[in-house]
């Protein structure tokens, strides 16, 4: 199911495009978009990334917007690269590596991996890397990860969990982490009992 952001960008995107292709009922346009491109009847059977992403794809080709085509057709990527970044962050932070940055360091491993392209321009050219490569560098990281957590002898959930800071004790070698702080709602629903 969407976001209320992505709802709202949705409905905004389906009115430029049936605009755009001159599409008497927008409702049946739609309908039409979500059985093409999903298979699905309903709005709440879309799902937040992939399906959104192949949504909005097709919207800006509708519409003609090309900059929202070309910002659609690599979010998987992007979001890949995030990942990867943030994989690095929490490597280097079980390292004790503060002086560090994640760009750096990811560049390193792809120089020791061979995944490294010829022609490197700037410290972030990694974000340019094939899919696959970039998948096979975040499990690069994430495997090092849990290797840092188990010498650590942290024998908790070793699952990735995005955005988690990692905090080493360095006097008694314990690990603990702190988590991102949970979004709240938008608004608090009160019931009152009569």
């Amino acid at each position: 199911m969407l976001t209320k952001k992505q709802a709202a960008l949705f409905w905004r995107f389906l009115a430029v495009a049936a605009e755009r292709q001159a599409v008497p009922d927008r409702e049946a346009y739609r309908k039409r978009i979500l059985r093409e491109e999903l298979g699905i009847e309903h709005m709440r059977d879309i799902g937040r990334t992939g399906d959104f992403d192949r949504l909005m794809l097709r919207l800006a080709q509708d519409a003609e917007d090309w900059h929202s085509l070309a910002y659609y057709s690599v979010a998987g990527e992007r979001r890949l690269a995030d990942l990867v970044a943030d994989c690095a962050t929490q490597v280097l932070d079980l390292s004790a590596q503060d002086a560090v940055f994640p760009l750096a360091y990811i560049g390193g491993v792809l120089r020791q991996s061979g995944m490294s392209p010829i022609r490197v321009v700037g410290s972030d050219y990694w974000l340019d890397l094939a899919p696959d490569d970039l998948a096979r560098l975040l499990q690069i990281l994430d495997t090092h990860r849990r290797r840092l957590l188990k010498r650590a002898h942290y024998d908790q959930n070793l699952a990735y969990v995005h955005g988690r800071r990692w905090i080493v004790d360095t006097c008694d070698n314990r690990v603990c982490f702190e988590d991102p702080p949970a979004p709240q709602p938008a608004f608090k629903v009160n019931i009152l009992s009569a």
